[in-house]
């Protein structure tokens, strides 16, 4: 977020003041010991099935290009570089050992003041395009990850020679970001009791980022800006940024709300030859649904930039601007639960059997989970299982069940 505002002191004076505000996540890494399987002394396991990022990697890196421009012949010759603007197009991402290759294209805009061969001072723009391929080195990684890679422009500086021949050298700057993950999956233990024994069991809490979902999506938002000084003649340039990006979870809706703000620019004459600019804000709500049937808890990480910004003039005093906002980024699903971290079979607490008996009647309801079941008459599930001839571990209808009991 930058806020700037100028001030004209006198004739050859002015204070131009601004802020910065910087926001910055911070993730880190918490190990935690899990047990995932255990034998012997008629130790019983429940298991869930999950999956992890069995390995993390991030990589930043500043790359600077410097290319030379060639202004179209149609063009007047460069005065002064009134502003420029850039947009990223990625267009590949490939990992390969111990490195990243990312391809695309900047989209430069460059918007300049000339004088026509009629002698009449004005401003053109000139757009250019510039593919670039860069290798990233980050140890470890391979095609086994997968990589959420952004580029953003930080800084696009042009000057034109001296020789005015129509060449421009455009230093830009970009800054590359990338979170590799490798997923793995495994079985963990969440509960677990044993048929001859008293168990101590320590139990932690525990989230896992299991899957990432990649967001592509996009978003329009129009704006009306009104001339209160006369009529606009013409319209040198417009163009859009984005500012005040939130995010937050609508548990109603079932949806994450994106929402922010857009600043429309205009930069023109009116009917007098005198420079204006116009500007105006619009604020935007933009929803991405939770897809269904989705097991845990969801965060979501958008990238939001404006692919296009177009005009037209509704009347002589009035321009309306449209922006088409790309939403990127991905939506994380965590696994919340409770995992055993540590047990214990206490060998010298044997439990009580009953021998005048080999089995139970036990009434269940429907949905009753025989796990429970098993473990209230230290039996085990599969012993269950068998005896009743069921191949789900819900019960499906309300019946007695045979517990045959671990003797």
């Amino acid at each position: 977020k930058r806020q700037i505002n100028c001030r004209v002191v006198n004739q050859r004076r002015l204070d131009i003041r601004g802020a910065v505000t910087i926001h910055a996540n911070v993730t880190g890494e918490v190990t935690v010991p899990i047990v995932t399987d255990a034998f012997g002394c008629g130790i019983q396991l429940k298991k869930v099935a999950v999956t992890y990022p069995a390995k993390r990697l991030t990589a930043a890196k500043r790359i600077t290009l410097i290319e030379e421009l060639q202004l179209s012949a149609a063009k007047a010759p460069v005065g002064t570089i009134l502003r420029t603007d850039c947009r990223i197009i990625p267009q590949e991402h490939k990992m390969i050992a111990g490195k990243l290759v990312t391809k695309g294209d900047a989209e430069i805009m460059m918007l300049y003041s000339c004088v026509t061969t009629d002698g009449e001072e004005t401003a053109e723009t000139m757009r250019f395009t510039l593919p670039f391929s860069q290798i990233i080195d980050i140890d470890g990684i391979d095609d086994t990850f997968t990589a959420d890679v952004r580029i953003t422009p930080a800084g696009c500086d042009i000057i034109p020679k001296s020789d005015d021949s129509g060449t421009l050298e455009c230093e830009l700057v970009l800054l590359v970001n990338c979170v590799a993950k490798k997923l793995s999956t495994c079985e963990i233990v969440t509960d677990a009791y044993s048929t001859c024994f008293e168990c101590e069991a320590e139990r932690c809490e525990s989230k896992l980022d299991s899957e990432s979902i990649k967001l592509s999506d996009s978003h329009s938002v129009t704006a009306k800006l009104s001339c209160q000084e006369g009529e606009i003649r013409c319209v040198h340039d417009s163009w859009a940024t984005l500012s005040n990006v939130t995010s937050r979870l609508d548990e109603e809706k079932k949806a994450f709300i994106i929402s922010g703000s857009v600043t429309f620019c205009i930069i023109g004459r009116n009917e007098d030859g005198t420079p204006l600019y116009l500007e105006n804000d619009s604020p935007f709500e933009h929803e991405i649904p939770i897809p269904e049937n989705v097991n845990g808890e969801i965060s979501i990480s958008p990238d939001l930039c404006i692919e296009n910004c177009t005009y037209y003039l509704a009347d002589e005093t009035t321009a309306e601007l449209k922006a088409d906002i790309k939403i990127g980024g991905e939506m994380t699903i965590q696994q919340t639960g409770t995992m055993i971290s540590e047990l214990r079979v206490l060998t010298d607490k044997p439990k009580e059997k009953n021998d005048k008996y080999a089995l139970k009647i036990c009434y269940c309801n429907e949905s009753d989970d025989i796990w429970e079941i098993a473990k209230k008459y230290s039996t085990s599930i599969t012993a269950i299982l068998e005896e009743n001839e069921l191949t789900d571990d819900k019960i499906s209808k309300q019946g007695m069940l045979l517990i045959p009991l671990m003797n």
